[in-house]
């Protein structure tokens, strides 16, 4: 069902301001792109107040129905999310910390990724910040005060809270003032550095083929691995891993790496999937190898729930922010419009976040300089253009 016909299929009431496509008034803050037109936003507006019918609250006016990303999206397309310094005459740095706590003599490790949601209220001020997730070395127990993973990881957030002093958002006004804004904050961080280095407190020298990604695994083992795949011999590749499946996860992506290239692309689904379920931004490059691999392999099929599924297993976009030179820049790029375009197919289309992420992609430098992938953007882009534009075009006819 087209955007517009099933906005003509029930009545959506439109905030007042924007009844008239020439009110200036009607929308506040500019959009973040050109392509936002007056016509673009009111077929916005009117999304928006159909997605909001799915948008609850719990006792402290925290979403519970799984809709941040598609709310924030609206809310970022139409100019509601721009951020704008407290006081513009200050420029406070984040720097890395030097150590855990003021008598602590274990240095902070040399790399980590960290994941924070930042709520703002009405009046754009920062007013709770949460700790989704941290990695320090390959430990995940941010909340254990005695480990010395979690410990680093609390003072990296307590770090980012005081730069974050500094920012706002533009207020909310009208009809949006009582929705919760929350934002992602996601950084993977690396300590002046020429190389990754994901240990506690000493750099070991585990190192795949994989461009230098850092493993934990016995070095007997990484160069038994490496001498299969060198060799291109996947089904020895897959039986050395699926011996030790329950030792290790990265033991879970080489055995998906094995099945996948005898052509058992069903028989690693399950294996990669459990990789990427569990590492979370681990070994980034190894997950994103994993998730390409496998939504390519959906979007064939035109499996658009799978596809968006394992996209939110590992974010892409945030690895091609992290490592933007490396050779699955155009795989990875790819995967993102195949995620994107799935989101604008599901049974509830996630429209405000396929068109930022074909925006977004829109002005990236990989993107520009490929003629092919461009042509891929720009078709999806202009189609959610054309339909946003139809449904504002519905509304006014149903009037």
């Amino acid at each position: 069902m087209l955007l517009s016909q099933a906005v003509a299929s029930k009545e959506i009431e439109v905030p007042i301001e924007a009844k008239s496509l020439d009110d200036e008034t009607a929308y506040p803050y500019e959009p973040p792109s050109e392509l936002i037109t007056p016509e673009v936003q009111r077929g916005l507006h009117v999304l928006f107040q159909r997605e909001l019918e799915h948008y609850e609250f719990d006792e402290n006016n925290h979403d519970i129905s799984g809709n941040y990303e598609e709310v924030n999206s609206y809310l970022w397309l139409l100019g509601y999310l721009e951020i704008e310094p407290v006081d513009p005459d200050s420029k406070p740095r984040w720097h890395w910390p030097r150590s855990i706590g003021r008598n602590s003599d274990v240095e902070l490790p040399k790399a980590a990724f960290i994941h924070m949601e930042l709520f703002y209220g009405v009046d754009g001020r920062i007013s709770e910040i949460k700790l989704k997730f941290c990695s320090v070395g390959n430990s995940t127990d941010l909340l254990d005060a005695n480990n010395v993973s979690g410990r680093a990881c609390k003072t990296l957030a307590r770090s980012y809270e005081r730069w974050f002093d500094n920012w706002k958002m533009v207020p909310v006004i009208d009809s949006y003032s009582k929705i919760p804004r929350v934002t992602d904050w996601k950084r993977y961080i690396r300590n002046r550095v020429t190389r990754e280095c994901w240990s506690q407190t000493r750099c070991w020298e585990n190192w795949s083929s994989d461009d230098g990604t850092y493993t934990d695994l016995p070095k007997r083992q990484i160069r038994s691995l490496n001498d299969a795949i060198k060799a291109e011999n996947w089904s020895r590749l897959a039986d050395l891993a699926l011996k030790r499946a329950d030792q290790h996860l990265l033991y879970r992506y080489y055995a998906g790496l094995g099945l996948a290239k005898q052509g058992f692309i069903e028989d690693a689904e399950s294996h990669w999937l459990y990789f990427l379920e569990n590492s979370a931004y681990q070994y980034p490059k190894f997950s994103a190898n994993a998730a390409t691999a496998l939504i390519g392999n959906f979007y064939g099929q035109g499996e658009d729930g799978k596809v968006v599924s394992t996209g939110r297993h590992f974010d892409l976009e945030q690895f091609r922010r992290d490592f933007p030179d490396i050779s699955l820049s155009t795989s990875v790029t790819v995967g993102q419009i195949q995620y994107f375009s799935s989101l604008s197919l599901m049974e509830r289309p996630r429209i405000a976040s396929a068109l930022k992420g074909f925006m977004q992609l829109q002005e990236d430098e990989l993107v520009g300089s490929d003629p092919d992938i461009r042509s891929l953007v720009n078709e999806q882009l202009y189609g959610l253009l054309k339909q946003i534009k139809e449904v504002a075009h519905a509304e006014g006819r149903a009037r």
